[in-house]
């Protein structure tokens, strides 16, 4: 009769250690991979959420006190920190007039609340809305010619505004300890929270073109 051969123990097990050891680097690779996915997905919603806001105020904020006719009656006429309301004559009628129904006015909020920063238009409660979500903490700052804070409409020629937004979901692998700090000349300080979200910081200072002119 012919001896019959197979895998011995010994060979069994080692072949089973090998396939552990290749089953444990693919399941630590795929884990690695959608931690990282995870943060950039987090990430870019924070940033098309900055970008989105950022370019809707700045529009507005650009043709804040659009006059024509050079009446004087269009400008920024609510400026704090957390607020703020323009006008501008759009339609160029050029009676110096605010029309109540045309966009000529402008108000930006933020709730706390809600954690959003809230766009109406003309006062009207059907035309507010929020134009970034998961809004942390919001800075306006009111600049005139020289850079210096101003409390005086006529003399604003530029808004800085800084946005901090968080992420929607928080993330178990990740500890937020950072201070977050508005630029000269606000001087805001935001944080630590200690927390498991991912914030982002933007500034932007924006031109208020047809202030002054």
């Amino acid at each position: 009769m012919k001896s019959q051969t197979g895998f011995t123990l010994i060979e069994l097990m080692i072949t089973l250690v090998i396939a552990g050891v290749i089953i444990m680097a693919a399941y630590s690779a795929s884990v690695s991979q959608q931690k990282v996915y995870y943060a950039q997905d987090q990430v870019a919603e924070m940033q098309q959420n900055l970008r989105s806001a950022m370019a809707l105020v700045t529009s507005d904020v650009r043709m804040a006190g659009y006059d024509p006719s050079g009446s004087g009656n269009f400008t920024i006429t609510v400026f704090e920190s957390h607020r703020m309301e323009m006008t501008a004559d759009l339609e160029g009628e050029g009676n110096g007039r605010v029309d109540a129904i045309a966009g000529e006015t402008v108000n930006y909020t933020f709730a706390p609340g809600p954690m959003e920063l809230r766009r109406q238009v003309d006062g009207r409660p059907a035309a507010s809305s929020a134009i970034a979500k998961n809004v942390e903490a919001v800075d306006f700052t009111y600049l005139d010619e020289q850079g210096n804070i101003t409390g005086a409409a006529g003399h604003i020629r530029t808004v800085q505004l800084t946005l901090l937004v968080r992420a929607g979901r928080p993330d178990r692998e990740f500890k937020n300890t950072r201070t977050y700090n508005t630029p000269l000349p606000s001087q805001q300080t935001w944080g630590p929270f200690n927390d498991n979200y991912r914030r982002r910081l933007l500034v932007m200072s924006i031109k208020c073109r047809n202030m002054g002119l």
